[in-house]
């Protein structure tokens, strides 16, 4: 069978519906790469680890709302400003390339938020203890 199609051409019915598949699959792969590069970002949690012989806490102590000391997480992310910390945070200080977000004894974990990225969760290796540092390293996604 064939389809008359312009003014001179004749194309076979196969040769039209092979047309309108190869429309449809090139149309749902641009439709699966927009939805790819709409998904948020995440911010990666590289590392969590206890610094001992950073003497910071113990040096400039906060105290949570009992009374007690805070431990200090010293969280290092390059060239972010304006992420909030949510959880058990009692202080946040923030210099370029760093947060230095203070948390009760006991805290296990903390999460973060930055408008253009998923929220995050640092989970600490123990729970914190009072006057101790806790280097945390965030990672931008690429």
């Amino acid at each position: 069978m064939m389809i008359r199609q312009g003014c001179d051409k004749d194309i076979p019915t196969n040769q039209v519906q092979l047309t309108d598949t190869m429309h449809r699959v090139i149309q749902t792969l641009f439709l699966a790469a927009i939805s790819l590069s709409l998904q948020a970002q995440t911010i990666k949690v590289k590392s969590v680890e206890v610094v001992t012989n950073d003497i910071e806490a113990r040096t400039n102590p906060k105290q949570d709302n009992n009374g007690d000391f805070c431990a200090l997480l010293k969280i290092g992310i390059p060239s972010l400003r304006d992420i909030s910390f949510t959880g058990w945070v009692t202080h946040v200080i923030y210099t370029p390339g760093e947060y230095k977000v203070y948390v009760p004894k006991g805290t296990k974990k903390i999460k973060f938020n930055h408008e253009k990225y998923t929220p995050g969760e640092i989970v600490l290796p123990e729970p914190a203890r009072e006057k101790t540092v806790y280097k945390v390293t965030l990672e931008l996604p690429t």
